[in-house]
């Protein structure tokens, strides 16, 4: 059993409670309406927060001797919260059903592990009503209504666009963010892994599997001894072939990645500026250099500062109703960006209008449902941030920039890879007696 703070037993018991009631609200319907989805939405959105929190305080608390359960409970909640961010993508209610009975099952595991206690059936939600669904007392705050005592219409339908822009501006900011760690943030972080540990890495898997492999057929050939039969050999190799080329493939994959981070031409531009920065002539050429390296942090501003703006005109997410041919073109944006093509970004940009606000004659409702549509995406948003940081290639960030951890972990990959060899000189050894003295004699004679 895993012993968490309580604090920490409250967040969890929040997150067990929410999916119940969901699931309760669930079972009474077919279909949901746009606000009942707008509702599910949010709740999943604050949900899954709260679960990559509890999976984070979880990995770091103390004591280290229950390591092993700690693990498969922050796993649990990460899973939890991949599915509740999947939910979101999902608009037909089987789909939704069919994700939250896995996300039950995860749980009642945590359940289990952490001994909460069971949570009673609470009693069910109306048919057409999620007010049993928390929501932060952020987002109550955020949404409040001013009485119609206090404000005439439009001077709500005013207050509501000027926050509808502001939210649009984090929404931005975020998105641009979100793109910056996943095209070049974490391809520079790739690169620079594989160039510094990945070919050492690669090794290390290949023994690995060489070695799983190896054990596999000595195990198969034990079995045939102990129920004394002839040892088939090239029928073991055989039936071992397919996971063998499996993690052939995936060795290939390791090396065509170490080769992409080695070639300059395939790199990201922030690689390819520091290697020029690196590489630049030290004696006579300061001004210069200090020339060139204020036009590259200018240009890279320009290429986030136009970016930002296509973001701003075109994102789905700020602007969901879309004709097909102006995503493609935001697909191209996408694309130039990854490459840090300013030029075509800036073609783009200049080629788009700003779309026109809201006409004055809005209602209020539409408003609202509008802000809330942004205030999910913007937590579905920082939610995928902190994925991003907490998986590869972000996580080998701090030590790429520590030289004492970098030699450190090399070392232990060296280590790690001298011992796999030595245990599959033992497992070859073993093998090769037990197919001289039990093998076939055409399986032998090869």
């Amino acid at each position: 059993m895993l012993t968490v703070n309580e604090h920490l037993q409250k967040n969890i018991a929040a997150i067990l409670q929410t999916v119940q009631t969901i699931e309760s609200f669930l079972r009474l319907h077919d279909t949901l309406s746009q606000d009942q989805a707008l509702q599910l939405s949010f709740s999943c959105a604050e949900m899954a927060l709260l679960s990559m929190a509890a999976a984070d305080e979880i990995e770091t608390a103390e004591p280290s001797t229950e390591k092993l359960v700690r693990k498969e409970a922050a796993s649990a909640l990460r899973q939890i919260t991949i599915h509740l961010l999947n939910v979101q993508e999902w608009e037909h209610i089987e789909n939704i059903k069919a994700y939250f009975s896995t996300i039950s099952k995860h749980c009642a595991f945590l359940r289990k592990i952490i001994k909460l206690p069971e949570i009673r059936e609470e009693a069910q939600p109306e048919a057409d009503d999620l007010a049993l669904i928390p929501l932060s007392d952020q987002i109550k705050d955020e949404t409040v209504e001013t009485p119609v005592s206090q404000q005439d219409g439009e001077d709500r339908e005013a207050g509501l666009k000027a926050e509808i822009r502001a939210l649009r501006e984090t929404l931005a900011t975020l998105v641009l963010e979100r793109d910056d760690l996943l095209h070049v943030v974490c391809k520079e972080i790739e690169a620079d892994y594989m160039r510094e540990l990945g070919s050492v890495e690669a090794e290390l898997y290949q023994a690995k599997c060489e070695l799983r492999v190896l054990l596999r057929k000595m195990e198969r050939m034990q079995a045939s001894v102990n129920r004394r039969e002839q040892v088939e050999t090239r029928k073991i190799d055989e039936d071992l072939k397919a996971q063998y080329e499996e993690y052939q493939r995936v060795y290939k994959e390791f090396i065509r990645r170490g080769m992409e981070a080695a070639n300059p031409r395939k790199r990201s531009r922030k690689a390819e500026s520091k290697e020029a920065e690196a590489g630049a002539p030290q004696e006579g050429t300061d001004a210069k250099t200090d020339s060139q390296n204020q036009a590259e942090g200018s240009e890279e501003k320009r290429l986030k500062r136009v970016y930002r703006s296509i973001i701003k005109a075109m994102h789905p997410d700020l602007h969901p109703d879309q004709s097909e041919a102006t995503k493609e073109l935001f697909k191209r944006a996408i694309s130039a960006y990854k490459d840090g093509d300013l030029k075509t970004l800036a073609e783009i940009a200049g080629a788009i209008a700003a779309l026109p606000e809201e006409a004055a004659g809005d209602q209020e409702e539409v408003l609202s449902r509008e802000k809330t549509r942004i205030l999910i995406r913007i937590r579905n948003l920082k939610a995928e941030i902190h994925m991003i940081k907490t998986q590869f290639p972000y996580t080998k960030k701090e030590i790429l920039e520590d030289p004492v951890r970098l030699a450190q972990e090399k070392e232990k990959l060296n280590a790690s890879l001298l011992r796999a060899k030595q245990k599959a000189a033992i497992y070859k050894k073993r093998i090769a007696e037990m197919e001289t003295k039990y093998g076939k004699p055409d399986d032998t004679a090869e």
